[in-house]
């Protein structure tokens, strides 16, 4: 069987490190807890949407889908799947 991605949108921004996306961020997942973790060598954020725990490093894009979810994808499957619109 041979099956095809439903099309759909979502919002989305990619992670860049800074404050100024960092603030991007928590305007687009809404009233959810946002953690910025940072160590020597790992820039992460940390969300904590009704799902559970997402981490998204830098490059990575965060999605909020029309139905609420908040997921993170890598560059590279964020490329591979979606198109601007």
């Amino acid at each position: 069987m041979t099956f095809q991605r439903r099309a759909y949108s979502v919002e989305a921004i990619q992670w860049d490190g800074t404050e100024q996306t960092h603030a991007a961020v928590v305007a687009l997942v809404g009233p959810i807890a946002v953690v910025r973790a940072n160590h020597i060598t790992l820039d992460a954020l940390i969300l904590y949407p009704p799902g559970g725990l997402v981490a998204a490093q830098v490059g990575d894009w965060i999605l909020r889908e029309q139905s609420g979810e908040v997921s993170t994808l890598t560059r590279e499957a964020f490329i591979a799947t979606f198109e601007a619109v």
